[in-house]
């Protein structure tokens, strides 16, 4: 226990809010569902416009400046978010507890509180139900967390604040990075898909080598540590790790990673570990550049079809051919840009590791 702080449940300092009552008025407002908070950002991107007549039935409760939100119906996803006055006395849906901090807490307190290890260590053993496991109200409420003085509680969350913004900068640095090497392509190469430069194309399936597949590790399994990254279809570039060497798939040129559900793509130049179902490992013929192929299959932007399997639309492509020195040429550019990146992602990663500490030394045990 820390000098000075107090210790009590999240329930006790935070005041109950009540249930809608809607206006008699034609008034519309803004209804957060769970899919409105971003998981990453903690912040709302999109709502829904609601009223009395054309309601949810879970649009149910107030949500006030200073309020925060959290997700209980799969609690681990971490839908976490801030109120700010932009959603001001508006809607939200019962599928989140709403806390409004008293005169003791800053709301950004209560805010890091919920993003903190500790408080999932709390919540992941709560949870109720198998296809939509979820934590009540009563659960989250009952959670105890340290309240430091106002002044401290300020202090803290500047900080935090502060190395969040510096983390948030330099990934818009590797966007604007992405968006170089998009024109880059562009200029280069012209539109995949209306080949408005004329080149030279060929069904996709024929610029292919066949692979032979190593076994497929279920996401259950992977291990957090190990010898052997583990690639997947999902978004995180490597989801896990190994140690099993009679599992992995040997590397002698480099190959792109295509998510049959979620289209997602990854340039892989080591020896990796096949992740779960739905990994689709293309090698490029000699002609053709792998770097070329990754980006032309970014600039192509493959349709959604739900979490149907997407592969089969790659069938129907043709690849453009243009001459390999231009493709070469484009693959120098890409890897000067990617070196850039590389930094800007290590020291992204040295920030974190402070902010992780920081997070840990304020709000662990």
């Amino acid at each position: 226990m820390k000098q000075g702080w107090k210790y009590k449940k999240l329930g006790d300092v935070c005041n109950s809010t009540s249930n809608i009552q809607w206006s008699k008025e034609e008034k519309s407002y803004s209804y957060v569902d769970l899919t409105s908070v971003d998981r990453e950002s903690h912040c709302i991107t999109e709502t829904s416009s609601v009223n009395k007549d054309n309601a949810p039935s879970r649009a149910k409760q107030w949500i006030k400046t200073g309020d925060v939100l959290f997700g209980t119906t799969r609690p681990m996803l971490k839908r976490v978010c801030l109120i700010d006055e932009s959603y001001d006395n508006q809607v939200c849906s019962t599928g989140f507890s709403v806390l409004r901090p008293s005169d003791s807490l800053v709301p950004k307190w209560v805010f890091y509180q919920l993003l903190s290890d500790g408080f999932y260590s709390y919540i992941e053993p709560l949870q109720t139900g198998i296809t939509y496991p979820a934590v009540s109200d009563k659960d989250v409420r009952s959670f105890v967390i340290p309240v430091p003085p106002i002044e401290e509680q300020k202090e803290i969350c500047s900080l935090l604040d502060k190395l969040n913004l510096v983390i948030e900068k330099k990934k818009e640095q590797v966007a604007e990075l992405d968006k170089l090497v998009q024109s880059l392509f562009y200029e280069m190469f012209g539109d995949p898909v209306t080949n408005e430069k004329g080149w030279a194309n060929r069904p996709f399936e024929e610029c292919l080598q066949t692979v032979k597949y190593t076994t497929k590790i279920k996401s259950n399994d992977f291990l957090k540590h190990g010898v052997f990254p583990i690639i997947s279809q999902e978004e995180e570039y490597i989801s896990g790790f190994w140690n099993d060497e009679t599992d992995v798939f040997r590397v002698s040129s480099p190959v792109v990673i295509f998510g049959d559900h979620t289209r997602v793509l990854k340039y892989v130049n080591f020896d990796f570990v096949l992740g779960a179902d739905g990994v689709k490992i293309l090698l490029p013929i000699s002609d053709i550049d792998a770097w070329y192929l990754f980006h032309f299959l970014k600039a192509y932007k493959i349709p959604s079809l739900g979490y149907s399997r997407h592969y089969k639309l790659l069938k129907d492509i043709n690849l453009l051919l243009p001459p390999l020195p231009l493709q070469q040429a484009f693959a120098k550019k890409v890897k000067a840009i990617e070196q850039q990146k590389e930094l800007i992602n290590q020291s992204i990663k040295d920030v974190q590791t402070l902010f992780d500490a920081k997070m840990d030394y304020y709000f662990g045990d």
